[in-house]
């Protein structure tokens, strides 16, 4: 590869790298039934006030603010403060909420959760919203620099259940098996050492088609993600799990990428690795089980979930790879 490709292909993952990471910490949309006011850094063990102002609010409902917090190493700490309820009064009405701050020595930032309820409780609430964090820092009094804090909408991720197809399923698994058997008729086509004599390099791209075809019907990719799911609960890593997920989300998007380029220029059987590695993506995507990623996975495109039909597209592209085995002259070809 020249120099300046070598560029323009580093300059195109970082743009990737920039586009998925936007994507993933994309903020919530911004709540416009009320504006908020607060300030601009909090004292440990003091106390501050959050003004809220209800626009287009139901009289009749109270409305109240809590205190909820994360450490530094961004593990999230539920009730921190309780405020009390207020009546939601006339439009433009302000309202005051005193809250006290704890002192925590890993306390590294806090957040208003607002929400209307017609009782001012947690259970029977009809909207919340959020704040931005505000830093916990010595040197803030209470009611001192109140300012503009933005809220956004707290909308609860729906689940989104695995949706597939079993005979799709069974068709993928049954497709990467026939790869498998394509290369095992013409094992040695394309995989000729630099003497010319033939050597069983198709033998670890046949493994990883027969593992493929076989994790597909095992649904390897639920497993995994249970597995996950359980050891993040044993260990409580739970609550701090979105974070290594979008970045994990991000290594494997970007890494793989670049491992297509190098494969794209460099290495022989392109399309049939590139296939493998494509599908091994999806698998892994779908085993981390981000709710960002699933709702695209499991969302349906042509009538079948975008991930099988992903998944049929990796495979096809595998199967295409294989077609100048069986139409070009045995010479020194490559798929």
């Amino acid at each position: 590869m020249k120099p300046a490709h070598r560029v323009m292909f580093v300059a195109g993952l970082l743009v990737l790298a920039a586009l998925t990471w936007g994507w993933l910490t994309r903020t919530k949309p911004a709540a416009d039934w009320l504006l908020a006011e607060g300030p601009g850094r909090v004292t440990p063990g003091g106390k501050i006030i959050i003004r809220v102002t209800p626009v287009g609010v139901d009289e009749h409902l109270q409305l109240n603010v809590d205190l909820h917090g994360t450490t530094r190493r961004q593990h999230p700490l539920r009730l921190l403060s309780h405020g009390r309820p207020q009546r939601v009064g006339a439009p433009g009405q302000t309202l005051d909420f005193q809250l006290s701050v704890p002192t925590r020595p890993d306390l590294a930032s806090v957040h208003a959760i607002i929400y209307v309820s017609p009782s001012g409780g947690w259970t029977d609430r009809t909207r919340v919203a959020h704040s931005d964090p505000i830093p916990v820092k010595a040197g803030t009094a209470i009611g001192e620099d109140l300012q503009a804090i933005a809220v956004h909408e707290q909308i609860p991720d729906p689940a989104i259940p695995r949706v597939e197809l079993t005979g799709v399923r069974y068709l993928i698994a049954s497709l990467w098996l026939l790869v498998a058997t394509g290369l095992v008729l013409r094992p040695k086509f394309g995989f000729q050492s630099e003497a010319g004599a033939a050597r069983p390099r198709f033998l670890p791209v046949l493994l990883a088609c027969v593992a493929t075809a076989f994790a597909e019907l095992l649904r390897v990719e639920i497993h995994l993600g249970d597995a996950a799911r359980r050891l993040a609960v044993r260990f409580d890593f739970y609550d701090e799990r979105l974070l290594p997920q979008q970045i994990a989300i991000l290594v494997l998007i970007v890494g793989l990428a670049a491992l297509a380029g190098f494969i794209l220029f460099r290495a022989r059987q392109r399309r049939l690795v590139i296939g493998l590695l494509g599908h091994a993506a999806i698998v892994l995507t779908a085993a981390m089980s981000l709710h960002d990623a699933d709702a695209l996975l499991y969302g349906t495109q042509l009538g079948l979930p975008l991930e099988q039909v992903l998944k049929l597209g990796a495979v096809s592209l595998a199967l295409w790879g294989l077609r100048p085995r069986f139409t070009a002259a045995p010479a020194a070809g490559s798929a």
